[in-house]
């Protein structure tokens, strides 16, 4: 699904943040950083996986209402998906939203030169390759972690098992 491809995607970047350890010295944050933030979502491809998670979050909506509303006519329902969306967008777009607050965590994270840098990289031909690969790299990581995830599974689980056995009968 899209949207938890960028959730995890977040979560990723809050991570490589964290590791590289950088820390913004203390700077105000002036419309031309907002602006500079904003063009790194864009160039990284992080404002196109934000949308992309609209339609998902609709669909799942639209899912609960048909099952609690079973008169819900398909008119209705398209009406209701469509304001739905709309409602989901502007939240994201909110002053508490959910871009604000990556803007703040990117304003605290990085000094405005780091995030023109950044934006730099993404301008470069390298940076669009690593943009326009990413979604794609990332679900094949998704993919091959699952599959790594189904054969490791069971022999985790027995060492577990074994391990415990042995517990049980040193008395521990």
């Amino acid at each position: 699904m899209r949207d938890s491809g960028f959730l995890r995607v977040l979560r990723a970047a809050s991570v490589l943040i964290l590791l590289a350890g950088t820390a913004a010295r203390a700077e105000d944050l002036t419309a031309e950083k907002v602006a500079d933030i904003r063009r790194f979502f864009e160039l990284s491809g992080q404002l196109a996986a934000a949308d992309a998670i609209v339609e998902p979050m609709t669909q799942q909506l639209m899912a609960l209402v048909k099952a609690g509303d079973s008169k819900v006519t398909s008119r209705q329902a398209e009406v209701l998906g469509e304001q739905m969306a709309i409602a989901i967008r502007e939240e994201l777009n909110s002053e508490q939203g959910l871009l604000a607050q990556m803007i703040d965590l990117y304003h605290r994270s990085f000094t405005h030169e780091e995030v023109r840098a950044m934006n730099a990289f993404y301008e470069s031909s390298v940076g669009r390759k690593l943009s326009s690969a990413t979604p794609g790299l990332t679900q094949e990581g998704f993919r091959l972690g699952a599959e790594w995830g189904r054969k490791v599974g069971p022999r985790v689980q027995q060492r577990a098992r074994e391990q415990l056995a042995k517990e049980k009968q040193s008395g521990g």
